[in-house]
């Protein structure tokens, strides 16, 4: 008798380049689907092993789209965002054999679009909130981005100088995900206030796929 294929999900995530909230809910949820018994990558346009959760990381064996030849490169973060985004629909051929993909926030969600539309296979967005380059907070219009790496400095610019085009991408990636996650009644409502779809609340966030 032949075993059962497990399930694939590849799980896409803006960077790992520092050890934050939104990095440790992906691993979190690598780790629970595995536990599950899924197949699981998790795949970034960047990555700093040593500055976001290094055992994490490791074990969960975190890739990037295309390796790296510009580390000596200022901004260097900001161009792989850039590059991994422009070209995501031609890195479908790195995925044939994923059954379900899952973008966390963007441009995650953008990611998987691209990927799963060009395969027609499905896919889920989380957010842990709306996309801040375009919806910011009140505490990101007082501060700004001072309080992140420059890279994130240069990319909101760059979107703002072209809002429209972007904030359509973010919202197709969004609304046309077979399903929406979210985490919390106050934050769900946020997300569907935004996007005009409904979220699935999953309590305790990674806990939900332990």
């Amino acid at each position: 008798m032949s075993k059962r294929k497990k399930t694939k999900i590849a799980i896409f995530h803006c960077g790992f380049i520092y050890s934050g909230g939104g990095e440790r809910i992906v691993l979190e949820q690598a780790r629970g689907l595995k536990r599950r018994g899924y197949e699981v990558e998790v795949y970034a346009p960047t990555l700093d092993v040593k500055k976001c959760y290094p055992e994490l990381v490791e074990e969960q064996d975190v890739k990037t789209f295309f390796p790296s030849y510009i580390d000596w490169l200022p901004f260097r973060y900001g161009l792989r965002m850039l590059a991994s985004s422009f070209l995501a629909p031609f890195l479908a051929y790195k995925f044939k054999d994923v059954d379900v993909f899952i973008g966390a926030n963007q441009p995650g969600a953008w990611f998987a679009y691209a990927i799963a539309r060009v395969l027609g296979k499905p896919y889920l967005v989380y957010l842990n909130q709306p996309n801040r380059f375009l919806y910011p907070r009140p505490i990101d219009r007082k501060f700004g981005w001072t309080t992140t790496v420059k890279d994130y400095h240069l990319l909101y610019r760059l979107i703002r100088l072209v809002r429209p085009i972007i904030s359509f991408l973010d919202k197709i990636s969004i609304t046309r995900a077979n399903t929406l996650l979210s985490n919390g009644d106050y934050i769900s409502g946020v997300i569907e206030n935004v996007y005009a779809k409904k979220t699935i609340d999953t309590p305790a966030g990674a806990n939900f796929y332990s």
